[in-house]
């Protein structure tokens, strides 16, 4: 008896030392909710009389569907035509494209990024004419729309919440009526998004 003793004690040490060791490995490396949805305003730009709605749909590891729509209404500055006219007009923009992490969290969509889209835009308004009267018109443009920047998501203070930096560029290629078509200057600039993921 004296002989087993010792060889008792030591059984029920290993066997809990294994139960607490497969807790401790449950607990530790349990999987992360995965994070497949990005929805967002871009709030600065308000400001500026420019509404903007942003969602992306994670697809893959590194891969996102990435949609995005605004409406604004005011002169419009881009060379040519719409210098030369002084147009005003409501302006509806929508696009849809692939956006590619180069680094990020296989649990969220988190990381730097590159994005192609298609970006389109149509508009309605007025403008004037070597000092005619004021004249109604309608444009629609398209082109692509390359951008690259950090996405952020929270994970402790403000957990869940999003925010986007990046830098945008576009080439359109635009019809406005009763005008020959023509392509726009590429349009450049900084873009900052604020959201939630889940």
């Amino acid at each position: 008896m004296k002989n087993k003793f010792p060889i008792l004690v030591l059984l029920i040490f290993a066997t809990s030392k294994m139960v607490y060791s497969q807790e401790k490995s449950n607990t530790t490396y349990a999987p992360q909710k995965q994070l497949k949805n990005v929805i967002s305003l871009a709030p600065f730009s308000i400001a500026t009389g420019i509404f903007e709605f942003n969602y992306e749909r994670v697809i893959t590891k590194k891969g996102s569907l990435d949609f995005n729509s605004s409406y604004t209404n005011g002169l419009l500055y881009n060379g040519g035509f719409f210098d030369d006219n002084n147009i005003k007009a409501n302006i509806f923009t929508l696009s849809a494209g692939y956006k590619h992490y180069f680094i990020r969290h296989e649990d969220k969509p988190r990381g730097f990024y590159g994005s192609l889209a298609i970006y389109s835009e149509y508009g309605y308004g007025s403008f004037n004419r070597n000092s005619n009267p004021t004249t109604q018109l309608s444009a629609f443009a398209i082109g692509p729309q390359i951008k690259v920047g950090y996405q952020f998501i929270f994970d402790r203070l403000f957990k869940g919440f999003s925010l986007d930096l990046a830098i945008v560029s576009n080439k359109l290629w635009i019809d406005i009526e009763d005008e020959p078509s023509q392509w726009l200057n590429i349009r450049g600039g900084v873009g900052i998004l604020l959201g939630y993921s889940f």
